[in-house]
């Protein structure tokens, strides 16, 4: 049985979000479009595609810190356009279906090159082949190599459940017993090998748990041949300027696509904040509580196609992001569609807008409070910009990545459906 206590905090949360200006039948389109426009759902997916298109840390944390400046400017410029112009909802339309197409054109984003090596071992020997020659391989010839090794399988019908790598020296011989998916870091120094167009390596001297072997092989678990294949994971780069890998194409692609998107995407939602507390001023409600329905859509919407993802990149080498940008961007024109019918009447700045700019910037309260949204925005940047990269690099499903929007949503829908706090602290106050 439930306590007093608690029965009478579901009834306040009730009443708060059931009240009749959540559901008034005025602002549903407003509350539809808010949360279709709500980008959360593709943000768990945008910076692992970019580490699957090839982009580096460091090229990531370049695009990440002047993203800022797009979505400042993004909003500034769309703003006072329809200001100037008292046509709201065609800036906003025109900025979603923007946000639509460029969401589409990620997929035409071009990968960076970057070859696979792969181990095979067998009661032979072992070699580490490359799936294309580059023209760093003569310059690895006798070189010291630190390689991690992952997707260790056995390759034979059935595979076993367990099988064997051994080391073997002039003095010592050992043996690790692996599993399917195993992880394996091994050191040593390589010789380069180049027939017909193949090229690989050949381990002379393996360093594994401070020990140091002469040669690996992979006894056949199965009376048939059953060699061992692993990929590396970090294969040595090459960083010959006439490699294809260090072409900067890819990069430069993906850094306008992203200024481009992010200031469309903020102009359209800043806007739409915009119009929502337009519309409520007109017909009164709480700014609160229409925050309702797309905290709750941000909250579900990730998880969704968080598992669609997993779900079409089932038995694919890498993950398949096709069908998630379609349903964003299906979204994208949804809204679009929802704000054309929006009733709404925005009253036109009086002043000049640079003079009243002016005069915000110049207040010591609109300082503090900018100086605190700093703060709030360098967590919350550090946050979305790595989390997810963090989380994929532990091999973690995309369905898990959203339960961090999921919890964070909710939280926020508490506070969203109690009055004094939509009233106090929301963006219709600013």
């Amino acid at each position: 049985m439930s306590s007093p206590a608690f029965e009478e905090l579901v009834s306040k949360l009730k009443d708060g979000i059931l009240r009749q200006d959540t559901v008034m039948r005025s602002l549903i389109p407003p509350k539809e479009a808010v949360a279709l426009t709500v980008r959360f759902q593709f943000l768990t997916l945008h910076d692992p595609y970019a580490r699957q298109l090839g982009i580096t840390y460091n090229e990531m944390a370049i695009i990440f810190a002047l993203e800022p400046i797009s979505a400042i400017l993004g909003p500034l410029i769309a703003g006072m356009l329809a200001d100037k112009t008292g046509r709201y909802k065609l800036v906003v339309v025109v900025t979603i279906i923007m946000s639509a197409v460029l969401t589409i054109l990620l997929l035409y984003i071009p990968a960076t090159p970057l070859p696979t090596l792969t181990l095979t071992c067998h009661t032979a020997g072992h070699s580490l082949i490359w799936d294309s020659c580059d023209i760093c391989q003569d310059q690895r010839n006798n070189t010291f190599l630190h390689l991690h090794l992952q997707n260790c399988e056995a390759k034979c019908v059935p595979p076993p459940a367990e099988f064997e790598m051994c080391f073997t020296g002039d003095y010592n011989n050992s043996c690790i017993t692996l599993y399917p998916d195993a992880q394996v870091t091994l050191n040593g120094t390589v010789v380069t090998t180049v027939k017909k167009n193949i090229c690989s390596y050949t381990w002379t001297e393996v360093r594994h748990e401070g020990q140091v072997y002469s040669g690996l092989k992979c006894p056949d678990p199965n009376p048939d041949p059953c060699p061992v294949r692993c990929q590396v994971s970090s294969p040595p780069h090459c960083t010959h300027p006439d490699d294809p890998s260090n072409s900067p194409l890819t990069f430069w692609m993906y850094f306008l696509h992203r200024q481009f998107w992010k200031t469309f995407t903020m102009s359209g939602y800043t806007i739409m904040t915009a119009i929502t507390i337009a519309i409520l001023k007109e017909r009164g409600g709480e700014y609160g509580k229409q925050r309702v329905v797309p905290l709750i859509a941000s909250s579900i919407t990730p998880v969704v196609i968080g598992a669609l993802v997993d779900w079409y990149s089932e038995g694919q080498d890498q993950s398949d992001y096709t069908l998630a940008v379609y349903i964003t961007a299906l979204f994208y024109l949804i809204t679009a569609a929802l704000v054309t019918r929006l009733d709404f009447m925005v009253e036109k700045p009086q002043h000049n807008m640079l003079v009243d700019l002016r005069r915000l910037v110049t207040s010591i309260e609109v300082d503090a409070f900018l100086f605190v949204v700093f703060c709030l925005g360098a967590n919350w940047g550090f946050q979305e910009s790595f989390i997810y990269v963090y989380l994929r690099s532990l091999d973690a499903p995309y369905y898990i990545l959203a339960p961090l929007r999921l919890v964070s949503s909710c939280t926020a829908l508490c506070l969203s459906s109690h009055p004094f706090w939509s009233a106090s602290n929301s963006n219709c106050n600013l």
